[in-house]
């Protein structure tokens, strides 16, 4: 079934949503599992549910790892910023991976590249330095000091 917003994939959000939260038991699927394949769904109609896996301390933790992935995300940020903001670490830790753009700095392409220094830096990495970040609570990063690279 393709991820997204069509009509079957409303239909496996149901389904694994029921599995993730305990109201259907499946000998080969675990609640674990289910969030997991929720997860893989890029966005549309397993966003709420994975929202609501963050208070869910079984399932809490691949809640959050799947919504770091999770780009297409509409107003539904606003969701787990109120959860963030009202204590749950597992939200605040999704917020901070989008801040830090983890969903794109994590592929090995890209950390390659972080790591290579430009032509106009010295030929030594630069340790990280923190600037203001406009998301209040995160922190924005960067490499080089000299140049913006």
């Amino acid at each position: 079934m393709p991820p997204g917003v069509d009509d079957a994939a409303k239909v496996k959000t149901s389904f694994l949503s029921a599995v993730a939260h305990g109201d259907l038991t499946v000998a080969l699927i675990s609640k674990v599992k289910a969030t997991e394949l929720l997860g893989t769904m890029v966005g549309g109609y397993n966003v709420k549910p994975l929202i609501d896996l963050l208070d869910h301390a079984d399932v809490a933790g691949v809640a959050a790892v799947a919504l770091k992935k999770t780009l297409l995300m509409f107003d539904f940020f606003h969701d787990v910023a109120e959860k963030a903001k009202a204590g749950n670490a597992k939200a605040k830790e999704a917020i901070q991976s989008w801040a830090d753009a983890e969903w794109f700095t994590s592929r090995p392409e890209v950390a390659k590249k972080l790591l290579s220094p430009c032509s106009r830096c010295p030929a030594k990495p630069i340790p990280m330095i923190s600037r203001p970040h406009p998301m209040p609570g995160a922190v924005r990063t960067s490499r080089c000091t000299t140049s913006p690279c």
